[in-house]
């Protein structure tokens, strides 16, 4: 299944559209041009010319429907050094965009995020947020790309958009502060800022691009600081994802191991990687982490609220040794922070403490995956970092059935429901529900 899951993801989704299964929606029968057309808008967002050769073509019988319609969504394929092979080509491009889109609607955080203590403007014109989207339509639209790539390596992608690289990209947020011009406090080398325009391709970032600053008068720091640094695990390690998905609230969270914890990247990459919500585990499962301990945290104290914690705290182990440092201050824009990796200056302790932990922040980011499968396999692995938490997201089952249930929901509006059908505290499948 994982190896054939993008040939999978299109015969389901085309059978919905077929309209194969019993539901009302789907129960009058299409004419072959109806059906090439609701294929098509799918994929497009748009209306395929009446007067087309490939509609004449489905309408004369010379052309399957759904075979005419993956030949469109095949414009798409980055056969082009990672773009399009005809970059002028609207259908093309319409496809690309159409899916991105999609892809980036599957995640949790769509925002850029500035902390309490100042304000992170340049961030959004170096790392692109939508990167864990563009990660998936590069796998989507790449000949011989397995899905399962996409959780190991330390390797960013980047989009490669109609307009290029714009030098004004950079200050088009800023233009009520004045026309802003570089000078020899601010020196940026290997330059990466974002391309605009119309996505037409994915490639990967293989440059390390550094921003050096000399920070003058400032109370900021003169130095240098990576960019597009990797934490590894692939698309849950990007800068854009740590940041994007982060419980900091200020540039150095201290993580203490129980009350203040990277939660909400934990959360995240269940949600976005698995379709799960927490808990994914059984109650029986938390109950050898209950402590009887009454100055304990009070969710540690009861295998109902343990089995929440007990996935989304250890898994979050491992982002525990992100933080973000400023550099300096630019002169009229505000300041710089990109995610770095914190220095260990503690040793390794207990990975999931039932008190604070002072020192937790500082200790190697070990931690633990531990999650129910669908079929009620449960997955027990510890974790030494962030990589070993994308290999095993690439290892199980969650990943890929997630992703197929997102595009047969897409497609035919079906939301099939994925969890541990095998635990008691799941709710009962309705008749309908057990079709799919």
């Amino acid at each position: 299944m994982k190896t054939q899951l993008k040939v999978n993801i299109f015969m389901i989704a085309v059978g919905g559209i077929l309209g194969t299964h019993s539901s009302d929606i789907f129960a009058q029968e299409l004419s072959p041009v109806s059906l090439f057309q609701r294929c098509y808008g799918k994929i497009t967002q748009n209306v395929a010319d009446v007067n087309s050769t490939m509609v004449k073509q489905v309408r004369a019988a010379q052309v399957d429907p759904i075979d005419a319609c993956l030949q469109i969504f095949d414009k798409g394929r980055f056969v082009n050094a990672g773009k399009i092979s005809n970059t002028g080509d609207q259908e093309a491009i319409n496809v690309v965009n159409t899916m991105n889109n999609v892809h980036f609607s599957w995640f949790t955080n769509k925002a850029n995020l500035d902390f309490s203590d100042y304000a992170g403007y340049h961030y959004r014109n170096h790392v692109d947020i939508t990167e864990p989207a563009l990660t998936i339509t590069q796998f989507l639209f790449t000949p011989n790309k397995n899905f399962g790539d996409i959780f190991i390596g330390n390797q960013p992608v980047r989009a490669k958009r109609s307009k290029g690289q714009s030098y004004n990209a950079f200050y088009k947020s800023y233009t009520a502060k004045g026309t802003y011009n570089l000078d020899t406090r601010d020196v940026f080398t290997s330059r990466r800022f974002l391309e605009t325009g119309k996505l037409i391709g994915v490639i990967n970032d293989t440059k390390n691009y550094t921003l050096n600053y000399d920070c003058g008068t400032c109370s900021g720091t003169t130095g240098s600081i990576a960019i597009n640094r990797h934490f590894g695990g692939g698309v849950i390690g990007s800068n854009a994802y740590v940041t994007v998905n982060t419980s900091a609230t200020t540039r150095d969270p201290r993580y203490n191991g129980a009350g203040f914890v990277n939660r909400q990247w934990a959360e995240n990459v269940l949600h976005d990687f698995t379709c799960r919500e927490l808990p994914v585990v059984r109650e029986s499962d938390a109950k050898a982490f209950v402590v009887n301990d009454s100055t304990a945290m009070t969710f540690r104290q009861s295998a109902g609220c343990t089995k929440c914690h007990v996935t989304h705290d250890r898994l979050a182990g491992v982002a525990r040794g992100v933080n973000y440092p400023r550099v300096g201050t630019f002169r009229e824009v505000g300041n710089v922070y990109f995610a770095q990796p914190r220095s260990v200056s503690a040793a390794d302790a207990n990975i999931f403490p039932a008190k604070n932990d002072g020192s937790f922040y500082k200790r190697p980011a070990k931690g633990h995956f531990y999650f129910r499968e669908y079929n009620g396999t449960l997955v027990d692995r510890p974790l030494n970092n962030m990589e070993a938490a994308g290999g095993v997201l690439k290892s199980i089952n969650a990943p890929y059935i997630c992703m197929a249930k997102r595009y047969y929901e897409y497609f035919t509006g079906i939301n099939a429901d994925i969890g541990d059908i095998g635990d008691p505290d799941h709710p009962v499948l309705t008749p309908q529900e057990k079709k799919y």
